[in-house]
């Protein structure tokens, strides 16, 4: 069994290669659209605009479990995303309600306001964690007074939520505020679908930094993914048909 589970790792590993070497260009490959990747920018320049602040939230998303993939991917589109408002009066707002968030929160921020040299404008305090207990209310119940205790002007909310993201989307839509949101869980994923301005489904999250940077490298990183996730599908479907003749040659 272990020689199998080699064999099949090299086998992933020599494909994944492949793959990107076939897609390897200089231009950005063509990425299909997504209402909330395009609407991003925007509501950075609005929050330019308006000095008031874009508010992302991490919700539930943590390192060292289950959720530690969707924490560093949540952290890699808040940093692109934070970019462009780090020329503006009034510092971007990152929460979480995990502790081991923070850290990552913090450099995610950091990092974004090094990368336009504006470390002089940058604040670790506008990094934030409210505790939860076990089903978020009371994270979801700070997120209702950001609006108006910082004025936020709009809530990107990419991590992991249950159904009190209910809250958030209805009081911010009460006031008038674009949502764009996400959530790992079944619960969460249901509830942004049906009350959020713009949701991203599925695994378009894993997307977003190829979205929201313009980068050739990552629109192919993305193109590869695409193209693996075929080939994994027309091998299980190749297997199944295997397996099926197999049984009625029998």
């Amino acid at each position: 069994m272990a020689s199998d589970v080699q064999v099949i790792t090299i086998i992933i590993i020599v494909v994944t290669f492949a793959v990107s070497l076939i897609v390897r260009r200089r231009k950005p490959a063509p990425l299909r659209p997504i209402s909330a990747y395009s609407v991003l920018p925007t509501l950075a320049g609005e929050s330019i605009e308006s000095s008031r602040p874009l508010h992302i939230g991490f919700g539930g998303a943590s390192l060292g479990d289950e959720n530690t993939m969707l924490a560093l991917v949540a952290a890699e589109a808040a940093y692109y995303a934070i970019q462009p408002a780090t020329i503006g009066d009034i510092a971007p707002i990152l929460t979480t309600s995990e502790t081991s968030t923070i850290p990552l929160a913090v450099d995610t921020l950091r990092r974004a306001y090094a990368s336009r040299h504006m470390l002089a404008s940058y604040t670790s305090t506008n990094v934030r964690w409210y505790p939860a207990g076990p089903r978020a209310l009371a994270y979801s119940g700070a997120l209702t007074t950001l609006a108006g205790d910082d004025r936020i002007n709009s809530h990107v909310l990419v991590g992991r939520y249950g159904v009190e993201l209910s809250l958030v989307l209805a009081s911010a839509g009460r006031r008038g505020l674009t949502t764009i949101a996400t959530s790992s869980t079944l619960e969460g994923q249901a509830v942004a679908y049906a009350m959020a301005d713009h949701a991203l489904i599925g695994d378009e999250i894993f997307g977003g930094a190829a979205y929201l940077s313009g980068s050739a490298h990552l629109a192919n990183r993305n193109l590869t993914i695409d193209l693996l996730r075929w080939a994994l599908i027309i091998a299980m479907l190749l297997l199944l048909a295997a397996n099926l003749a197999q049984q009625y040659s029998a």
